[in-house]
């Protein structure tokens, strides 16, 4: 009796240690609390340049900021992606508020004309 015991106790316990080890593998191969990578990336920043076309100067709204463009001036901004750029003020082709450009990567470098 006491040799079948242990017959029946060594399996079950190689058996049971092998499940406790693969089981804490499997525990740390998941993540807990799974978080984008793009959540600490920084946001892209663009830098482009706004033309003024018009005779008069230009007020515009760049995200939150208000910039005032000089006849055939032209500005450089450095803005991240996702900005929307807005008329503030009223030309022949553009009312006030109009939405000019919402930026992405591919205005890099680009010069945009407003007028």
């Amino acid at each position: 009796m006491k040799l079948t015991m242990q017959l029946v106790r060594r399996p079950f316990t190689l058996a049971l240690a092998a499940a406790c080890m693969l089981s804490s593998q499997a525990v740390f191969a998941t993540p807990f609390l799974h978080i984008p990578v793009y959540a600490f990336a920084k946001p892209s920043i663009v830098k482009l340049n706004l033309l003024n076309r018009t005779s008069t100067s230009l007020e515009v709204k760049v995200g939150d900021d208000i910039m005032t463009i000089g006849a055939g001036k032209t500005i450089s901004v450095k803005v991240p992606v996702g900005t929307r750029i807005l008329t503030n003020t009223a030309t022949s082709t553009h009312p006030a508020g109009d939405l000019i450009v919402e930026v992405d990567r591919s205005l890099d470098g680009v010069t945009v004309g407003i007028g």
